[in-house]
């Protein structure tokens, strides 16, 4: 969804709250509502986007209406900006499959500090060579820290204690 809010007053329009509510006319139902806080110059205008994931139906009338929240406390109000109607228009009919694979092969590697590169390149070399994502470290501390952090991964293929 694609929107611009323009400011054709004298004024600047400092932190304005906006919404912008798609609401279906013949149930009153609020369908999605989006949120954004702007600053809008006088004579300026700025964009209001927002990906949308429709629970509508193809062929129905819409009212998306932009308002403002102006002022604070007991004094605030909030303001019909401007409605707009629309329709959706595309309907897909789709399959989807969903294929189990098996979780990506991992290696967490402890070398001693002082290996050498070509060393380190074969190491590499043959964990690729076997489809393993590694994690080569020099350092117990390091070691540790990577096997907690693979342990509480969602992704975890570690025993879990």
């Amino acid at each position: 969804m694609n929107a611009t809010a323009s400011n054709q007053g004298n004024g600047a329009l400092n932190d304005l709250p906006l919404t912008i509510t798609i609401v279906n006319p013949d149930t009153g139902t609020v369908m999605q509502q989006f949120d954004q806080v702007s600053t809008l110059p006088a004579g300026g205008s700025i964009p209001f986007g927002s990906s949308w994931i429709t629970r509508g139906t193809p062929d129905t009338t819409y009212y998306a209406v932009l308002t403002a929240k102006v002022g604070s406390g007991d004094a605030a109000r909030t303001l019909t900006l401007a409605v707009d109607s629309f329709e959706l228009t595309l309907k897909l009919d789709a399959d989807v499959t969903l294929k189990a694979t098996k979780p990506p092969l991992a290696a967490l590697v402890l070398v001693d500090a002082n290996i050498g590169n070509n060393e380190l390149a074969q190491v590499n070399a043959a964990l690729a060579s076997l489809n393993y994502a590694e994690t080569i470290t020099s350092t117990p501390d390091a070691f540790a820290q990577a096997y907690a952090a693979e342990r509480t991964s969602s992704t975890c293929c570690w025993p879990r204690t």
